[in-house]
């Protein structure tokens, strides 16, 4: 499990999303943590919530701490879709 430290620099949704879709690709799963942590309003807000349900739709995914606003948000690859295995 890769754990993403997401204090540092911008902290945007941007790295949550890639990552989402790296994870699907690679199979290998992520927590990300501080999401958008120096913001007046911290966490991922509700696109990028539901850019992250399709994700997990999309490749059996499942994700556990996924809200608006939330922390830090696990996610892990149901099915690798490289691997043919969809």
């Amino acid at each position: 499990m890769i754990i993403i430290d997401r204090s540092e620099g911008e902290g945007g949704e941007q790295v949550l999303r890639y990552a989402c879709a790296l994870s699907l690709i690679t199979g290998e799963p992520f927590t990300i943590e501080n999401i958008r942590g120096g913001r007046e309003k911290p966490g991922p807000m509700r696109q990028h919530v539901t850019a992250i349900e399709a994700a997990c739709v999309i490749g059996g995914a499942k994700c556990s701490g996924l809200a608006v606003g939330s922390n830090c948000i696990s996610f892990r690859p149901g099915r690798n879709v490289h691997d043919g295995q969809a």
